[in-house]
């Protein structure tokens, strides 16, 4: 039998992947993506969180703390761009806290267990966590520009989309029906989560020089 916090956070998940990629794909600036961004922002720190208590609950904390930093990495893509401001504001402060607290979890986490087994999975997210304290820092030292707040806000948005596909897709196949475990085409969604993710940052990156780098690659 569901829990009730369990079926909202299945939900919510559901909710997120859809208009996680709907936003991806949806031109930017028009109503659609907007409001797919604003029920993908509700839905992904909804379902983030929830995951994260049913983790502490069942003493499962690498999983509950991965949780807290999805959460930590949507909330502060969220205020990137609500706000005109440059400079890191009180509210990304204090979500950023809890990205340097999962940070030094993963990265102890991934030394007890010798950098082996399950710490190289609390590696790679200690790895994700350090990104995103390091940008909160570099935020501090430096004012940025409108269009490094938007890599900020697509990064973190984008890598939050790839967490919760990894984790619904291939983390819960045991609760899938047993003919659908092992299919390769679950590994799919957090694929494309993270080549949508490599696109937007390569075209923020290259800037107008973008759609020329693109139609030379298409000629060879």
């Amino acid at each position: 039998m569901i829990s009730a916090l369990a079926g909202f956070h299945i939900l919510t998940g559901s909710l997120a992947l859809a208009s996680g990629f709907t936003a991806s794909f949806a031109r930017k600036g028009r109503n659609l993506h907007k409001i797919s961004g604003i029920v993908f922002s509700v839905t992904m720190l909804s379902m983030a969180l929830t995951g994260s208590i049913m983790a502490f609950q069942i003493d499962e904390t690498a999983t509950g703390f991965i949780g807290l930093l999805t959460a930590s990495l949507v909330g502060s893509s969220w205020l990137a761009v609500r706000r005109p401001v440059m400079r890191l504001t009180r509210p990304e402060m204090g979500v950023g806290l809890i990205s340097l607290l999962s940070m030094i979890y993963f990265f102890y986490d991934a030394w007890q267990n010798n950098f082996s087994g399950g710490g190289v999975v609390t590696l790679i997210f200690g790895l994700i966590a350090f990104a995103a304290v390091s940008g909160d820092v570099w935020r501090l030292q430096s004012p940025g520009s409108p269009r490094q707040r938007l890599i900020r806000h697509l990064w973190r948005m984008l890598t939050g989309l790839a967490i919760a596909a990894l984790s619904f897709f291939i983390g819960q196949q045991d609760e899938f029906p047993a003919s659908l475990q092992g299919l390769p085409i679950w590994f799919l969604p957090p694929v494309a989560a993270v080549l949508i993710l490599g696109f937007w940052l390569t075209k923020q990156q290259l800037g107008p020089r973008f759609k020329d780098v693109f139609r030379r690659s298409a000629r060879v």
